[in-house]
């Protein structure tokens, strides 16, 4: 082998080695700003999830519920914080947003305590039906219908 077919060997390894270094680097870069780009995301999300929290509003509920709705918030952001991923992030701000809709906001709780309480109030009324009353309801009906009929009668 000739002293140039070695220099050309020697000038191929060396561009393939750098053409390996600036692969890997380039790699490495990529990398990185994927590591760069997911912690803005990460950030954003978390940003967001806060924002979707106190848009809900403090006055809409009660101390506890708005306690509950801070904890969902929170919860999700360390569910962000352990996302590896994109997905990873949108599902865990999916599911706090989710959870904190779950929370019952005053008028909700009052409008449920209302049914409850007219619920309690009219559970033993008659003309409710109801498999406790439903004999009743029976015998009641069946008993206007003969007064109504006498009453038919005696009009005329």
């Amino acid at each position: 082998m000739g002293m140039r077919t070695r220099k050309s060997y020697r000038r191929i390894i060396e561009i393939l080695l750098c053409g390996c270094f600036a692969v890997a680097a380039a790699f490495s870069l990529a990398a990185c700003n994927q590591e760069v780009g997911l912690a803005k995301y990460k950030a954003t999300a978390k940003s967001g999830l806060e924002t979707y929290a106190v848009a809900k509003g403090e006055g809409n509920y009660s101390a506890e519920k708005w306690a509950e709705v801070l904890a969902f918030a929170t919860d999700g952001k360390a569910a962000i914080d352990a996302a590896t991923d994109k997905p990873g992030v949108d599902f865990a701000v999916a599911t706090a947003k989710t959870n904190i809709d779950g929370v019952l906001t005053a008028a909700q709780e009052d409008a449920i305590a209302l049914a409850e309480y007219k619920a309690k109030r009219y559970m033993f009324k008659p003309t409710q039906a109801s498999p406790r009353n439903g004999a009743v309801i029976g015998i009641m009906e069946a008993t206007l219908k003969s007064y109504g009929a006498l009453n038919k009668e005696r009009r005329y």
